[in-house]
C-alpha cells in the first residue's frame, strides 16, 4: 500500500510537471540565442549581460565574446595579439565588476577588460597558474575568485586582500557555478539559460499578432480585403460601402452608385470611404478622384501614380505609391504632400495603406508592416521574420470593425491590434570604424573625434534589444537636416571625407514592445589638417600679402624703367637727328676722297670693336689709329667736322638706337643701351 501511495504521488507530481512544462512552452517561445553563428567555436561555459546592456560570452575555446545586438566581437588570443589570454583561450567564468569592468578566469588565471580602452590584462601575475572555474563579485563590492592558490579576494581597485583555503564540496562549487553563470533575465524581462552548453532565450508570446489559415472565403480577396468582390455578368467588381450605407461597385471602366452607371473612368484600382458618405478612388488616368452619394465625380489629381487609396479618422486622404511614397492631399492648395517617414524604404511598392482607429498609419511591402503614429512622428516596423508570423509575403491590409488591423498574406492570414503601451527605449554608441580600425565605445559616450587623416568613418548603435534587431529602424539626422531611416536591422551610419568642423549627429530608433523611441546625441568633431589649421591659414596670409607687396614692386620699378626707357629714346632721336645731318655733310664731302674714306671706315669699324668697354677714351682711339691725338683731332675736323669725341658718341647712340627699337625689348638690352648713351 505505501509503495502504490508513493507511485500514485509520483505519477502525480510528473503530471503537474508535464501541464505545468506545457503550458509554459505553450506561452512562451524558446529560441536559440541570436547570433550564435557569429561565435568562433561551438560551447559556452557562462553567459551575463553588463550594465551597459552588452551580452558576454565565455566561450569552452573561442575567448570572450561581446554581443551588441548586431556584432559578436570576440577578444582572443590570434595573430597580432598571440598571448593575449596566456596559452589558452578557455574562459571559464565571468563577472562585472563594481567598476563597470569585465573581470573572467581562463584555464590560467584571472584577467580583466578595462572597459575604458578595451585592453586584457592579468588581474594577478603572483597566483599560480591553474583553472579559474569561478569568480564573482560580493555584496561589498570585492571580487572573489577561486584560483590554484585557493580563495583569492581583491579590493574594488583590484588589490589582493587575502587567500584563504577553498572549502566547499565539489557539488557546492558546481551549484555556485550554475547559479552564477547558467541564466540571468535581460533588461527587457526575457530569460536567457544554458542549455548543453548552448544559449537560449525564453520569450513571451505576444498578445496583439495572431494568425490563421486561409479561408476559401479569404481568398477571393487576398490583395484589397478592404473591399468586397462580386461578380456582375461575369465582370469582376469592387464594392466599398460609404459612411452612410451608400454602395460604391467599381469595375475595369466606371462606378455604379444608386443604380446609376458613371462610365469612362478606366479601371477602378482602390476607394475609401469619405466622411460626407461619398468615396475616394484611383483609377489608372487619376491619382486621386471623389464620388457623391449622387454620382458626381471630382478629378481632385491626374495622373497614374496612385496604387492605393485610405482615410483617417479625421478625414484626411492619404495614398501609397507604386515606388514606394505615400502622399498626403492637402486639401487647402490641392495637392499631394510627399511624407518621407510614412514612405517605405527603397522604393519598395505599397501593397496596401489602412489607418487604426487611432489614426495612425499601416503601411503595407512584400516583406513589412510599417506603422506610423502621426501625431508623436514615432514610427514601428514589423517584418514577416517576426517570430509570431508565418507569411512568406503580405499582401493586403484593412481595419476590422472592432478596430483591429488585419493583414493578409500568402500562408495565412494576420489580426494585429496597436495596444501596446508607451514606454522608454535606449539607444546607444557602440564602437566607431576609422577607415577600418574599430574602437569599442561606451553607450553612454557623447562625443567623437576623428582625425584629418581619416576618410571613412562608421558609427555603430544599438538599441540593446537582442532579439528584435531585424525589425529595429535606426534614423538620423546631421545637424538638424532631414531624417535619414538605415534599413531595419541594419545599425551602421555611414560618414565619409567629412569636412572639417562639429557637427550635431540627433540619432532614433523605434522599439519593437512598445510605442516609444530611443534617441541619442552625439558630437562630432572633424580636426582639420595641417594645411586647414589657423596657423597654415595666417601663413597663407603672408605669403599672400608679400606676393601682393612683391607684385606692386615689381611693377613700380617697370613702369619706371619704361618711362626713363622712353624718356632716353626722346633724347637718343634728337642726338641723333643733328649728328645724322652732320655724317650726311661729310659722307658728301669724302664721297670722291677714298683714302679719307678708308680712314673713317676704319675708325667706326674701331669704334664698334670697342662698344662694350666703357672706357675706350680718344687716347686709346688715337693710340689704335696709330696717330697722336693732335693729329687725330685734325683729321676729324677737317673730314666730318666733328671732335674724336664726338664722333664716337656718335657711332654709341646709333647702336643704342638699335638695341631700345628692336623686340622684346628684353630688361638686358635696355640696361646695355643706357651704358652705351651714358
Amino acid at each position: 500500500m505505501l509503495y502504490k501511495k508513493i507511485l500514485l504521488q509520483r505519477i502525480h507530481f510528473v503530471t503537474l510537471l508535464f501541464v505545468f512544462c506545457h503550458s509554459l512552452l505553450m506561452a512562451d517561445n524558446i529560441i536559440v540565442a541570436p547570433r550564435i553563428d557569429q561565435l568562433p567555436l561551438v560551447g559556452v561555459n557562462a553567459i551575463l549581460q553588463d550594465r551597459e546592456g552588452f551580452i558576454w560570452y565565455a566561450t569552452t575555446e573561442g575567448g570572450l565574446c561581446r554581443d551588441d545586438g548586431y556584432t559578436v566581437d570576440v577578444f582572443r588570443n590570434d595573430r597580432a595579439n598571440p598571448m593575449r589570454l596566456g596559452h589558452s583561450n578557455g574562459v571559464l567564468s565571468i563577472c562585472e565588476t563594481s567598476k563597470g569592468d569585465i573581470c573572467f578566469g581562463t584555464r590560467e588565471n584571472i584577467y580583466l577588460l578595462r572597459k575604458s580602452d578595451y585592453s586584457i590584462v592579468p588581474l594577478d601575475t603572483t597566483i599560480a597558474k591553474g583553472k579559474v572555474r569561478l569568480i564573482k563579485v560580493d555584496r561589498q563590492g570585492r571580487l572573489v575568485a577561486v584560483t590554484a592558490n585557493g580563495v583569492c579576494t581583491y579590493d574594488q581597485n583590484y588589490k589582493r586582500l587575502s587567500v584563504t583555503p577553498f572549502t566547499l564540496t565539489e557539488q557546492e562549487f558546481t551549484d555556485s557555478i550554475n547559479h552564477l553563470y547558467s541564466s540571468f533575465k535581460d533588461s527587457h524581462g526575457r530569460l536567457w539559460f544554458l542549455d548543453n552548453m548552448t544559449p537560449f532565450v525564453r520569450i513571451p508570446r505576444n498578445n496583439y499578432i495572431s494568425q490563421r489559415d486561409v479561408t476559401e472565403a479569404d481568398s477571393e480577396n487576398m490583395e484589397q480585403p478592404a473591399l468586397q468582390i462580386v461578380y456582375v455578368n461575369g465582370k469582376k467588381t469592387k464594392v466599398c460601402k460609404g459612411t452612410k450605407g451608400t454602395l460604391f461597385c467599381g469595375d475595369e471602366d466606371g462606378i455604379t452608385v444608386n443604380g446609376r452607371y458613371i462610365s469612362g473612368l478606366s479601371n477602378i484600382r482602390d476607394m475609401t470611404p469619405a466622411l460626407d458618405g461619398g468615396i475616394y478612388f484611383i483609377s489608372a488616368h487619376a491619382a486621386l478622384a471623389y464620388c457623391s452619394q449622387q454620382g458626381r465625380v471630382t478629378e481632385m489629381i491626374k495622373g497614374g501614380e496612385s496604387k492605393n487609396v485610405c482615410t483617417t479618422p479625421d478625414g484626411t486622404v492619404w495614398i501609397g505609391g507604386w515606388q514606394g511614397q505615400v502622399w498626403r492631399y492637402d486639401t487647402k492648395n490641392k495637392a499631394l504632400i510627399l511624407d518621407e517617414i510614412a514612405s517605405t524604404n527603397n522604393c519598395d511598392p505599397v501593397n496596401g495603406i489602412a489607418s487604426d482607429r487611432h489614426g495612425a498609419l499601416w503601411i503595407l511591402t512584400d516583406k513589412q508592416i510599417k506603422i506610423y503614429d502621426r501625431k508623436s512622428g514615432h514610427v514601428r516596423i514589423i517584418t514577416n521574420k517576426n517570430r509570431s508570423i508565418n507569411i512568406t509575403k503580405f499582401q493586403g491590409i484593412c481595419r476590422n470593425a472592432d478596430g483591429s488591423i488585419k493583414v493578409t498574406g500568402t500562408d495565412g492570414i494576420l489580426t494585429l491590434r496597436n495596444n501596446l503601451q508607451q514606454g522608454k527605449g535606449r539607444i546607444g554608441l557602440t564602437a566607431v570604424i576609422r577607415d577600418g580600425v574599430k574602437e569599442y565605445m561606451s553607450p553612454n559616450a557623447t562625443s567623437i573625434t576623428i582625425p584629418a587623416t581619416v576618410t571613412n568613418t562608421s558609427l555603430l548603435f544599438s538599441t540593446f534589444d537582442h532579439v528584435n534587431t531585424s525589425e529595429i529602424v535606426i534614423s538620423y539626422r546631421i545637424n538638424g537636416g532631414r531624417w535619414i531611416e538605415l534599413l531595419p536591422g541594419t545599425n551602421a551610419i555611414q560618414l565619409t571625407a567629412l569636412p572639417k568642423g562639429t557637427y550635431t549627429v540627433d540619432v532614433k530608433a523605434n522599439d519593437v514592445d512598445n510605442w516609444s523611441e530611443s534617441t541619442s546625441t552625439i558630437t562630432l568633431k572633424r580636426l582639420p589638417a595641417w594645411w586647414e589649421t589657423w596657423w597654415a591659414y595666417l601663413l597663407y596670409s603672408i605669403l599672400t600679402i608679400g606676393t601682393v607687396v612683391a607684385v606692386d614692386r615689381a611693377y613700380v620699378r617697370y613702369r619706371d624703367t619704361k618711362r626713363r626707357v622712353a624718356e632716353l629714346q626722346k633724347r637718343i632721336e634728337q642726338l641723333l637727328l643733328d649728328h645724322d645731318v652732320k655724317i650726311e655733310n661729310v659722307a658728301d664731302k669724302i664721297a670722291d676722297n677714298s683714302q679719307d674714306r678708308e680712314f673713317i671706315e676704319r675708325a667706326i669699324q674701331l669704334v664698334k670693336q670697342h662698344l662694350a668697354d666703357s672706357d675706350y677714351d680718344v687716347a686709346q682711339f688715337a693710340s689704335d689709329l696709330c696717330m697722336s691725338r693732335a693729329t687725330l683731332y685734325r683729321m676729324f675736323t677737317s673730314t666730318t667736322g666733328q671732335k674724336p669725341l664726338e664722333f664716337i658718341r656718335s657711332i654709341r647712340l646709333k647702336r643704342a638706337e638699335e638695341l631700345l627699337s628692336n623686340e622684346p625689348r628684353d630688361k638686358l638690352s635696355r640696361c646695355h643701351a643706357v651704358t652705351l648713351i651714358h
